[in-house]
């Protein structure tokens, strides 16, 4: 999975997942930041571990897919789109947010977003 921030819309570089899953850092403040499918399939049999990157409102959520490859999408989507808001706090003084504390739900329409003030555009991206 692959996650963004942005203030505009992103334009993906074109050196490939290994660039992404990096984590880069591009003009007009866009943040990105990717989960691996072999982290999503470790996290979703570990629910401690779930624990440091999900609300109890997520879990929820989380526990109620019944589809194993949606489950582990829609888990590595959330842990991006977490590590790309996090990356984005962190260029604010002062702040370092726990994962935990950064609810990402859905808008109306289905698209992934964060409530917390100050919170830039999301994108996920599932591929494979």
């Amino acid at each position: 999975m692959i996650a963004s921030t942005s203030s505009q819309t992103p334009t993906a570089p074109g050196s490939g997942l290994s660039a992404w899953a990096a984590g880069l850092e591009l003009p007009g403040q866009v943040h990105i930041a990717a989960c691996l499918p072999d982290e999503s399939r470790r996290l979703a049999c570990e629910p401690e571990a779930r624990g440091f990157w999900l609300a109890p409102e997520e879990e929820s959520v989380f526990s109620g897919l019944h589809a194993a490859k949606r489950r582990l999408d829609w888990l590595g989507g959330r842990i991006a789109a977490k590590r790309a808001l996090i990356r984005h706090f962190q260029d604010i003084p002062g702040q370092n947010p726990d994962p935990a504390l950064l609810p990402i739900a859905n808008d109306p329409q289905g698209a992934p977003s964060c409530s917390l003030p100050y919170t830039p555009h999301l994108s996920i991206s599932h591929c494979g």
